[in-house]
């Protein structure tokens, strides 16, 4: 028995102290077992423990996250995501630009007064950068186009398709715009809008009415040199259709 390995494990314990070897094990066991009993003996009594205590998450915080969510989810969304590009919102006035720049910021709409000043808009998250000026659509904010053409990778010119009697008006203003020279190789989205409403002009009466009888084509997905893309989709800034699937394809040339 002195030469078994018990025998030795003991005798090496006594070298070590049994006390730091046994110890620590003892006690948590200890505490374990009371701590098991204590539940067993409050469950046999009805008495259940108080839950442990939750991390509260401010509203602040929860704002916080629940925005950046949705900036991402929506930009991807649109095509967006990791994209750096200074967008041009263009059209007559009434057309809605204003309204979809900020249904893009904040998913909702918001009764706007006709743009005077040229309105600046950026959302960053990230790598992103979204940048967006919304002009107006009157004579005087029209001037101020040319100041911006320098520095813009894509135009969103939106058309609103109840108003048959200003389509030869935006037509002229589109014209003008793809006939300029700092322009020449910058993607043109078109966007019909207001097509929730009953008696907006289809595509194809708006495409008859802009001269856009040949466009790039919404499947093209690849760029050729010496083409500007150019493209018509039909929308509903206020319903939130239509719209996303224009960004999308204008994303592929940004």
């Amino acid at each position: 028995l002195a030469h078994s390995p018990r025998a030795r494990s003991f005798s090496a314990l006594r070298h070590v102290g049994w006390e730091r070897a046994f110890l620590p094990s003892c006690r948590t066991l200890t505490l374990t077992r009371l701590a098991t009993a204590q539940l067993h003996s409050q469950s046999a009594s009805g008495v259940h423990p108080p839950p442990p205590p939750r991390r509260r998450v401010s509203s602040a915080s929860f704002g916080r996250m629940f925005l950046m969510n949705w900036f991402y989810s929506v930009l991807g969304q649109l095509g967006l995501y990791h994209k750096n590009a200074k967008i041009l919102f263009l059209g007559l006035d009434n057309a809605g630009k204003t309204t979809l720049l900020h249904m893009l910021k904040e998913s909702r709409v918001q009764v706007h007064s006709p743009t005077i000043h040229p309105n600046q808009d950026e959302l960053i998250i990230g790598n992103i950068r979204f940048k967006t000026y919304d002009l107006g659509g009157h004579q005087g904010a029209r001037k101020l186009w040319k100041d911006y053409f320098s520095t813009i990778d894509g135009v969103v010119f939106l058309v609103d398709a109840l108003e048959r009697s200003r389509f030869e008006e935006a037509k002229a203003e589109l014209d003008s715009l793809m006939t300029c020279d700092e322009l020449v190789n910058v993607p043109f989205l078109i966007l019909g809008n207001k097509i929730d409403i009953a008696t907006a002009a289809s595509e194809d009466d708006l495409r008859r009415a802009l001269g856009l009888h040949e466009t790039y084509g919404k499947e093209n997905s690849e760029r050729i040199e010496g083409v500007r893309p150019v493209e018509l989709f039909m929308c509903s800034v206020v319903r939130q259709m239509g719209y996303a699937d224009g960004f999308m394809w204008l994303s592929k040339f940004l």
